[in-house]
């Protein structure tokens, strides 16, 4: 810019034949033309960059907030057909529980738990105590499993799948198990 400038008010270093006012005051012009344009271009491409820079970010934060929904979708989706089930009395999981040794009222209260449990792994603010209790929860049906000889496949995979869903949707929770700094 002082380079310019320097072309522009220096005109005693122009050709000899524009040093008249009719040249210099042409030559000055478009020097000025030139140099808003110049101006107008960066200021364009600065505009531009940003953006599109702020559209990418948009579109990257509103992607992860898809997933993170979904994710927590699929999990509420499982829970809250296993807490209804148990809620509502079926005939055929009050005798699977009877089978564990767990009568009717206790078999219920496990049902509350496991809603509550859903409902605050649901809420954001609440999520980490959710994903705890749900993690415990099913901590328990693998115990459970494991006690009475069934396969612990299915519990398992629902574990780690939480688990999953909670680091992705909680990094912080991940930074606090490996000791990371954030």
């Amino acid at each position: 810019m002082i380079q310019i400038r320097k072309k522009i008010d220096g005109y005693k270093s122009l050709p000899m034949g524009l040093r008249e006012d009719s040249h210099l005051h042409s030559y000055r012009k478009n020097m000025v033309h030139s140099f808003r344009i110049l101006m107008t271009d960066a200021r364009i491409c600065r505009t531009l960059t940003y953006v599109n820079t702020t559209t990418n970010n948009m579109k990257s934060e509103k992607t992860k907030k898809i997933i993170y929904w979904v994710l927590t979708g699929l999990v509420s989706f499982v829970f809250l057909g296993s807490a209804t089930g148990k809620l509502t009395g079926n005939e055929e999981a009050f005798k699977m529980a009877a089978d564990f040794g767990i009568d009717a009222k206790t078999y219920t209260m496990i049902g509350v738990a496991e809603l509550i449990s859903l409902i605050l792994f649901i809420l954001p603010r609440t999520g980490v105590v959710g994903t705890i209790l749900l993690s415990a929860y099913m901590g328990g049906a693998i115990a459970s499993h494991a006690q009475h000889g069934l396969p612990i496949l299915a519990p398992s995979v629902i574990l780690t799948f939480v688990l999953l869903v909670s680091f992705y949707r909680f990094p912080e929770l991940v930074n606090r198990l490996l000791n990371r700094q954030s």
